[in-house]
């Protein structure tokens, strides 16, 4: 992400400063609280439409999202920041959802939580050292029913950050909750190139192509 050039960094922050100044394509009776195009992404069914998102195009890195929030007192165990954005081209991003209560967006970047959660040896000991699908996942999300005390390495990076990415429904109204996901996309993108034995009913094949019915080696829908 750091190897970036200058040029493509820009486009990702145009990109989104686009999206923020196009109305919503939602009916204002039903979602009284998205006003722009950029809060329309703020629901929708996860997991598949925010492939579309994180796609090439909208790369971006570490020093082209904005900057920690504005300092502030704050209860418990806070970051350096916790208020607005202070600089950067997400200074003047306005979240809105939900209901509509327009705000600015905030961040509280946590050091703490980096190493505690998210730091180089918690991402390696996740990827390398798990044997199955099953526990690289629990030990990815912190799923309490594994593990416990725990938020997983997922759940660090949006917690790290703070502002809306701890929240479990806006964390996309921070153009960072993108870069968070790529890595995701990528682990998704080689286990559905990974290939599964369904011998004696067919030799190896994909994953993918088993996922949808309709592809692949498969033809078929139930009504």
């Amino acid at each position: 992400m750091r190897t970036l050039t200058t040029a493509t960094k820009k486009s990702f922050i145009a990109a989104a400063k686009s999206v923020q100044k196009k109305p919503s394509t939602l009916p204002a009776g039903q979602v009284p609280g998205a006003k722009s195009l950029w809060d329309d992404f703020m629901f929708g069914n996860f997991l598949t439409w925010h492939r579309y998102f994180t796609s090439p195009l909208f790369d971006g890195s570490a020093t082209s999202l904005g900057s920690d929030g504005v300092a502030v007192k704050q209860r418990g165990h806070p970051g350096t920041g916790g208020g607005c954005i202070a600089s950067g081209p997400s200074s003047d991003l306005v979240v809105r959802l939900g209901p509509d209560n327009p705000r600015c967006l905030s961040r509280d970047l946590s050091a703490d939580t980096a190493k505690r959660f998210a730091s180089f040896r918690n991402t390696t000991e996740l990827i390398m050292g798990q044997q199955t699908v099953e526990m690289f996942e629990a030990l990815l999300s912190g799923d309490p029913r594994y593990v416990t005390g725990e938020v997983g390495v997922y759940g660090g990076g949006h917690d790290l950050v703070g502002g809306e990415m701890p929240d479990p429904f806006t964390p996309p109204h921070d153009p960072f909750s993108t870069l968070l996901n790529l890595p995701l996309v990528l682990t998704l993108q080689h286990y559905c190139h990974d290939f599964l034995n369904v011998s004696p009913l067919n030799s190896t094949v994909k994953i993918k192509d088993m996922i949808n019915t309709v592809c692949g080696p498969l033809c078929y829908v139930y009504i």
